[in-house]
């Protein structure tokens, strides 16, 4: 089978296509899948820039934590399965449900390696694809639909009476977008740029800010909320728009910080916090039981992930990655794994 290293990490250039053996089952409850498609996050455009550590080091990183395939072999301990089931695998694989318990050890390994022909997983981490959904739509959520999910939906309800402020137009952000509005919410989306911000109005947000244009977009946000803020905040950008994001909250609004896009320098006064009585969270993706959730609500409603208008092959990896870096997608760029 083929599949890509980063060898060293530190340049999307460094990306090596490589041959190996097809993996077989290991252990009784091992799942063999061959992938048939796989989606870029910006995390993953962080690990293969060197801007955050591996947690295994850089030798032999296969990236990609977001993929989908078919099941072609099974170990002999297996119940749910068999070969032919179509499957996505969650991104913490060893995270099943609930809390974890008490520190970040306890959600176990973060899932690697789905930039390849073929991966080797346990059975209790992978979650069944909807018929009508496509490999690469359902490749698009194990991250990024999961952690919007985990964002507006488990850490409390979003209703058609609530104000819902997503920023830009990265993956999370897309999904929440969609969230918010099948659950009947009213939704306020930000973004840069004016192709981007007749999207977001295609899409379905109720209100689109440019931030270019308004840099205090988050008067513009209490202007439109006729001075009251918006109720739930999907918070990607980090320290450079916590402080506005304090400020577009309403009064025992919730925020849920998700991603430091913008970047982790800057200052925020947390006094917002107390005197607004808002609710502040980190969401660190989520469980498998939510990847299930997730994906079960978009097949209930006919919701399909944004993908991104540009599809690569696999051999083109490299060229996925830089679509990436230019930021000149809309939606998630998905790989075709054949």
């Amino acid at each position: 089978m083929r599949y890509y290293v980063l060898d060293p990490v530190g340049s999307i250039e460094n990306l090596q296509l490589r041959e190996g053996a097809v993996p077989v089952p290991r252990g009784d409850t091992d799942v063999v899948v061959k992938v048939k498609a796989a989606t870029l996050n910006y995390k993953d455009l962080v690990l293969a820039l060197g801007w955050l550590p591996l947690n295994n080091g850089d030798a032999d990183y296969v990236p990609l934590s977001d993929g989908a395939g078919k099941v072609v072999g099974v170990g002999p301990g297996v119940r749910n399965l068999q070969p032919g089931d179509r499957v996505v695998p969650s991104f913490f694989p060893d995270w099943e449900t609930g809390e974890p318990a008490g520190d970040e050890k306890s959600l176990g390994r973060e899932l690697t390696g789905m930039l390849a022909e073929y991966v080797c997983l346990p059975e209790q981490a992978l979650v069944r694809i909807p018929d009508s959904m496509s490999y690469a739509e359902a490749a698009a959520f194990p991250c990024a639909g999961v952690t919007a999910w985990h964002a507006l939906c488990e850490k409390g309800p979003v209703t058609e009476e609530h104000t819902v402020l997503t920023l830009g137009t990265g993956g999370v952000s897309m999904f929440a977008l969609q969230i918010a509005k099948a659950k009947g919410a009213t939704v306020i989306a930000t973004t840069g740029s004016a192709e981007k911000a007749q999207l977001l109005h295609r899409v379905g947000a109720d209100h689109v800010i440019n931030y270019r244009e308004t840099e205090e977009w988050d008067k513009e946000v209490l202007r439109l909320t006729d001075g009251k803020g918006a109720d739930i905040i999907v918070e990607v950008g980090g320290a450079q728009t916590f402080q506005k994001s304090m400020n577009a909250a309403a009064f025992g609004g919730r925020i849920s910080c998700v991603g430091v896009l913008a970047g982790v320098d800057g200052h925020a006064d947390p006094t917002s916090i107390l005197f607004k009585s808002l609710s502040v969270d980190g969401v660190y993706v989520g469980n498998t039981q939510m990847l299930h959730d997730v994906i079960a609500f978009y097949d209930r409603n006919r919701l399909r992930p944004i993908m991104d208008a540009e599809t690569f092959p696999f051999e083109d990896a490299g060229k996925a990655y830089a679509r990436l870096l230019q930021q000149s997608h809309f939606g998630k760029i998905a790989l075709q794994i054949q």
